[in-house]
């Protein structure tokens, strides 16, 4: 490809000059959550996710400014595919029966795919931790924003849906870092959690 296809604006091998610029983000995003998520606190270098990515640095600051501004994205990411499936499992319940016969699915749906993909579990959960003071106030403000969408589909105050979200989340972390010979099926973190959760949304 030349300097002046890019300049330009025209397509190349049937992308646009956007299309081109969102797949290579996407490159980039799966990059850094298998680095980040592998490595754990070996934090990967710009270099080390370009190179995965098959994208040059250049393409990489268009981007991104940062390896920080990058796990901030894939921070964003991971916590949409989160508020979904929440949201998912919500809207799938029975509003015949009592919610606190029906907590299982929504435990399913925050505990499940993060404890099955541990790269998303450590990015979400560890690595996310003291990277910059931003991104650990947005931490912050993602759990409240879990919370909001538990008080609104159950009706607890926030301060109850933020200790049941916060029990979740704690519990989750604590079940990754066991080590290998003493961490429990996830079913049984599962279980556990929809008891904390039953009884909870009960009283």
């Amino acid at each position: 490809m030349t300097t002046d296809q890019v300049t330009s604006g025209r397509s190349y091998r049937g992308e646009t000059p956007e299309e081109r610029a969102a797949g290579r983000r996407e490159r980039l995003l799966a990059a850094a959550l298998e680095l980040y998520g592998r490595r754990g606190h070996a934090r990967p270098t710009i270099a080390q996710v370009c190179a995965r990515a098959h994208v040059t640095t250049r393409n990489f600051y268009e981007a991104f400014s940062s390896r920080e501004e990058l796990l901030l994205a894939l921070y964003e990411h991971l916590l949409a595919e989160q508020a979904r499936r929440v949201a998912d499992a919500f809207a799938g319940l029975d509003p015949d029966r009592p919610l606190s016969e029906q907590a299982r699915p929504v435990i399913e749906a925050f505990v499940r795919p993060w404890a099955e993909d541990i790269r998303k579990a450590r990015v979400a959960q560890l690595e996310i931790r003291g990277v910059t003071a931003e991104i650990d106030e947005r931490t912050q403000r993602a759990l409240r924003g879990f919370s909001r969408i538990v008080a609104t589909n159950t009706g607890v105050s926030e301060l109850v849906a933020l200790a049941l979200v916060g029990a979740v989340s704690q519990s989750l972390m604590v079940w990754h870092v066991m080590p290998d010979d003493e961490r429990p099926p996830v079913d049984d973190l599962i279980d556990a959690l929809t008891t904390v959760a039953g009884r909870t949304l009960a009283e």
